[in-house]
């Protein structure tokens, strides 16, 4: 945001947000969605990419092995 020049306010303002919000996912008091984070790199004008791939030498957790 400080690159950018972008305050809190103007941050909150662009993703139509609160700006004690804005604190919260900046400070990591909030757990917030992948559609939260796509939302913040929009309003940053930054793409948004998650990415999933296998841990090195992980075990897969039955639970969660074949499951939808």
């Amino acid at each position: 945001m400080k690159e950018l020049g972008v305050s809190q306010s103007e941050l909150a303002e662009r993703m139509k947000v609160s700006r004690p919000y804005i604190t919260k996912v900046l400070h990591q008091d909030v757990n917030f969605s992948f559609r939260t984070a796509a939302k913040l790199a929009n309003a940053l004008k930054m793409d948004f990419f998650p990415e999933v791939r296998p841990r090195e030498n992980a075990e897969v957790v039955p639970s969660l092995a074949g499951g939808e």
